[in-house]
């Protein structure tokens, strides 16, 4: 186009005066320029096609073009409309007029000109730093459990407040020690170990408990108290001797380990009425009752005058006397704390005589209201063995244990094989508390999960030839189980393998200790409620008490396999062990585990 163009400006004729006039009469009109046509044409548009439009936007319209063309819009309407005087063939671009240079076209709307942005050299940026490799993640040990506290030396005490006991149980080095524990079990045996009468021992009972933890989690959910009565004869034709109930007592948390006003036993669980009833049912079946009492912590029922949670409310209205002074989150004015602050609440100093007066009083209170036999006893960890030991001296159960839970050792993932230190924690918390009470063998616990879970039957076995737990060391004040309300329910903070309950409960149910029973595992698991049934029935039969003498025959890589009072053998493990001396029969048998008595 532009060669065409060249070509007809060289053939015009030259302009002068004389052809001046016929040169521009001759010549054609000249072309509009483009943004001229398309502004009209898509204006034409807008205002001939589509639905009708409003008449605002119309009016704008005839605005904007009337502003563009200087001309009204419809004079530009009409010459729109009027034919060219040379119609162009379409497809044929039309001949460039040389004397006019059309615009460049322009936009529908103008934009605002910009000014082009400064040229820049061309860099290239730097690559981005490569991420450091992230290091790996520390190893933790599979329970999530506390980790392991080493309490300060409890405040001295006058000396005739307590008079500690001899260490009974250290590491088994100390033959001499190991030898004066024994003798202490065959005296509270009463003729000998092997004795199959054991006499009654305060706080720790007759030695031929079964222990039925009453609930889980979400027990507080469903009525509780009412379903618990409605359950006392089944638990009871079981062979259930003990049943220990969740805590009575107005509380922050739902589930009562949370307590706030003592004296108020309306809880989620049910009115102060339901729990005598309760109570009162559970009796008439012949069961003994528990009461569980959190004495390590409570919650304050209003603020302080700086805005702390430290105001206690009910009978026991204390002040900040009442908590420890190292605990950082509640401005507590007592002494030191003589074991590990709670963090959640605030822990009670019970280095104070009328803290300890309270709290003793408050216990008696609730074994004559709410009828209670003996104790179960949160959390002990947070305060010194020997405040447990006046509470129990003052109150009398017939039965107490404790809950002393921390770590247990491990080398990264893999559980360590020597657990002396993890059980010798519990046995001093023991000793601490004068012998009155039983404590969970949180050890036996452990090593059962190590064992199962990773087939090292040997662990079964420690270095002197005795069971690993507190069973192994001082087996009267050993309370054994599986699992309960923490370790498993609806928590599930450390579970027991599995599928291998039947084989947990085998252990625990033949060998000595007081064994513990979870609610879920007898209420929700039929098959294994089965199972659990013949076992107790095996143990009072075999009279197998917290006493009883376990020799084990093989503790291997997949093999364990022990003889208890030389009446009652078991195997555990997929791999072989028959009991000898003597004819046997098979009583109860499951996954990996096989349970003789002598016929």
């Amino acid at each position: 186009r532009r060669e065409e163009g060249a070509a007809a400006a060289k053939n015009a004729p030259t302009e002068t005066a004389e052809n001046t006039g016929r040169f521009f009469s001759q010549r054609r009109a000249p072309v509009q320029p483009k943004v001229e046509d398309d502004f009209v044409r898509n204006a034409l548009s807008f205002l001939s096609s589509g639905p009708k439009k409003k008449k605002k936007d119309v009016g704008g319209l005839l605005d904007v073009l009337e502003a563009k063309t200087g001309m009204p819009v419809k004079k530009l309407g009409e010459r729109k409309q009027q034919a060219p005087a040379a119609a162009v063939p379409v497809g044929v671009p039309a001949p460039p007029n040389p004397f006019v240079v059309s615009p460049p076209p322009k936009a529908f709307f103008e934009a605002p000109a910009v000014a082009p942005p400064s040229r820049q050299p061309n860099v290239v940026p730097p690559p981005p730093p490569r991420p450091k490799a992230r290091p790996p993640a520390p190893l933790i040990a599979p329970p999530p459990m506390p980790k392991p506290m080493f309490p300060p030396p409890p405040p001295p005490m006058p000396k005739d407040f307590f008079q500690a006991r001899p260490q009974v149980a250290p590491a088994p080095a100390a033959a001499p020690v190991l030898q004066a524990q024994a003798q202490v079990e065959e005296q509270e045996a009463g003729s000998s170990t092997t004795s199959n009468e054991p006499e009654w021992n305060p706080g720790t009972g007759t030695g031929r408990e079964i222990l039925l933890q009453g609930f889980n989690w979400d027990s507080h959910k469903n009525g509780y108290y009412g379903t618990i009565a409605s359950q006392a004869k089944d638990i009871a034709q079981m062979g259930f001797t003990q049943v220990w109930l969740p805590p009575p007592t107005d509380s922050v948390s739902d589930e009562g380990y949370m307590p706030r006003d003592l004296y108020n036993l309306n809880s989620k669980y049910g009115t102060e009425r339901e729990l005598q009833d309760a109570v009162r049912t559970l009796h008439d079946h012949g069961l003994q009752v528990l009461g569980d009492a959190v004495l390590n912590h409570r919650c304050a029922s209003n603020q302080g005058p700086n805005g702390v949670w430290n105001k206690f409310g009910g009978k026991l209205d204390w002040d900040q006397r009442a908590i420890v002074g190292d605990d950082p989150n509640f401005a507590g004015r007592g002494n030191p704390s003589s074991g590990e602050c709670f963090g959640a609440a605030p822990n009670v100093d019970h280095s104070q005589d009328f803290v300890r007066h309270d709290i003793a009083e408050w216990m008696n209170w609730l074994k004559t209201n709410a009828g209670y036999d003996g104790w179960r006893l949160d959390f002990v960890r947070g305060f010194w063995g020997g405040y447990v030991k006046e509470y129990l001296a003052n109150t009398d159960p017939t039965f107490a244990v404790g809950e002393y839970w921390d770590s247990l050792s491990y080398s990264g993932r893999q559980m360590d094989y020597d657990q002396d230190a993890h059980r010798q924690r519990i046995i001093n918390w023991l000793n601490a508390a004068g012998g009155l009470a039983g404590a969970f063998d949180v050890t036996t616990k452990g090593i059962l999960h190590a064992t199962i879970e990773n087939r090292e039957y040997w662990r079964l076995k420690d270095a002197s030839g005795k069971p690993p737990g507190v069973v192994g060391w001082w087996p009267s004040r050993a309370v054994t189980f599986i699992e309960n309300h923490d370790t498993g329910s609806t928590q599930g903070h450390w579970r027991f393998p599995g599928g291998q309950e039947a084989q947990g409960y085998a252990y625990i149910l033949t060998h000595p200790g007081t064994p513990t029973v979870f609610y879920d595992h007898v209420f929700y698991f039929p098959e294994l409620r089965v199972v659990i049934e013949a076992l107790m029935d095996l143990r009072r039969r075999m009279r197998i008490h917290c006493r009883s003498q376990v020799v084990i025959q093989k503790a291997e890589k997949d093999v364990y396999g022990a003889v208890i009072d030389g009446k009652v053998a078991i195997k555990m493990g997929p791999g072989n062990f028959e009991p000898t001396g003597g004819e046997w029969k098979i009583t109860v048998k499951g996954k990996n585990f096989k349970v003789w008595e002598r016929v």
